[in-house]
């Protein structure tokens, strides 16, 4: 099943929000609404301002707000996941992770998979540098977290969060935002 998300995240990876708290600053900015089961997890429809929250981009994009009659398996349509907070930064990317570049040297980091069992001790194999793998550079396809927001649905450079859904998620949890577009393959 291929699956195409935005996904939001704070650029401090270690913030641990309130998960509650920053559920209800998504339900009062209007990005969500109701409870959603979705394959058994809880997902939220989008709420009333939705479209004001999440910036779609192109002439005319073709955007479902509603789950299929018969919910079936695999059909694409805006659903919002709030992920469960981690106790330590988690790698979150799809299918579509771009090879990040070695701040230092600027090559390629190829091997950047083999660094995920110890991100933070990452060592670039053309300058021996120490890289963090949560501090590169990864051009919108991934990131390191505890907590996110996964707007589903949503293909790659499709949309964009709003200004005011950014200033909603620092207001909440005391930390700046970013994205990236995960799909998967």
């Amino acid at each position: 099943m291929q699956d195409h998300r935005l996904v939001l995240y704070p650029l401090d990876s270690s913030l641990k929000p309130d998960l509650q708290g920053l559920q209800q600053a998504l339900l009062e900015t209007g990005l969500i609404g109701e409870r959603h089961d979705w394959q058994g997890q809880q997902h939220f429809l989008p709420g009333e301002h939705f479209l004001e929250r999440v910036t779609f981009l192109g002439c005319s994009p073709f955007i479902n707000l509603a789950p299929p009659e018969n919910d079936a398996q695999g059909s694409e349509y805006c659903h919002i996941q709030l992920a469960n907070v981690k106790e330590q930064a988690e790698f979150l990317g799809g299918g579509n992770v771009r090879v990040p570049r070695c701040p230092h040297c600027k090559q390629a980091l190829d091997n950047w998979q083999a660094g995920l069992a110890e991100p933070e001790s990452f060592s670039c194999g053309y300058c021996g540098e120490n890289v963090p793998l949560s501090s590169v550079n990864w051009r919108r396809s991934a990131a390191f977290a505890c907590c996110s927001v996964h707007i589903w649905g949503i293909h790659d450079g499709e949309a964009v969060p709003s200004e005011r859904l950014m200033t909603v998620l620092k207001e909440a949890t005391g930390s700046d935002w970013g994205y990236f577009y995960w799909q998967s393959i």
